[in-house]
């Protein structure tokens, strides 16, 4: 619940393995929250907006980057930013999650669906009877996923599974996503191992 997967979320165990309803969205966003280190995330489709003269008149995001402007940051460091945002879990368990998840995709049911040129976690999602499948992933600085099933929920077919459904369709969204924003290894918090 504190990620927000589940709007209400019903008192049964087997919703700790994710036996409810969710959105894709609120999926991303509880993804995003590993990649983050463990802060909350509120999605948004409108980042900043600025005037005419390149003045920001409304930035979504009120973190501050401490040392933006410092061109004299090695590129194996991204700058500081400065957050005051909910922390939902602690930083060393966000990494840890991120691993086990980077296994998905390197050892795992991902492993020979989602390739990329940097490091990425993610997980494979198929519902009973295939009538979902997902694949919500992530780099150290960009988090998407995919769904696909039918607005009338049926089965999509034997052989449907996330990893080969939506594997492919991550992978080819996140090479031009990482070819135009980057990524790196994901940062071991302090502490960390």
């Amino acid at each position: 619940e504190r990620f927000g997967v589940y709007e209400d979320m019903s008192p049964f165990l087997a919703n700790s393995l994710g036996s409810e309803e969710t959105t894709l969205y609120n999926m991303v966003a509880a993804y995003a929250m590993f990649a983050n280190g463990g802060e909350r995330v509120e999605p948004t489709l409108v980042d900043r907006v600025q005037d005419r003269y390149g003045r920001t008149v409304y930035r979504h995001d009120p973190r501050t980057c401490v040392d933006c402007t410092d061109p004299g940051i090695p590129e194996s460091r991204g700058p500081r930013i400065v957050s005051d945002r909910e922390r939902v879990m602690d930083a060393i368990t966000a990494y840890q999650l991120t691993s086990m998840m980077r296994g998905v995709v390197e050892r795992g049911t991902a492993s020979n669906h989602v390739k990329l040129s940097v490091p990425v976690a993610g997980k494979t999602g198929t519902t009973n009877d295939a009538r979902d499948v997902w694949f919500v992933g992530f780099t150290s600085n960009i988090v998407a996923g995919c769904y696909i099933g039918f607005d009338q929920p049926r089965s999509l077919g034997r052989g449907a599974y996330g990893a080969g459904m939506c594997g492919p369709v991550f992978t080819e969204y996140m090479r031009k996503a990482t070819a135009k924003y980057g990524g790196g290894e994901f940062k071991v918090p302090p502490g960390g191992f």
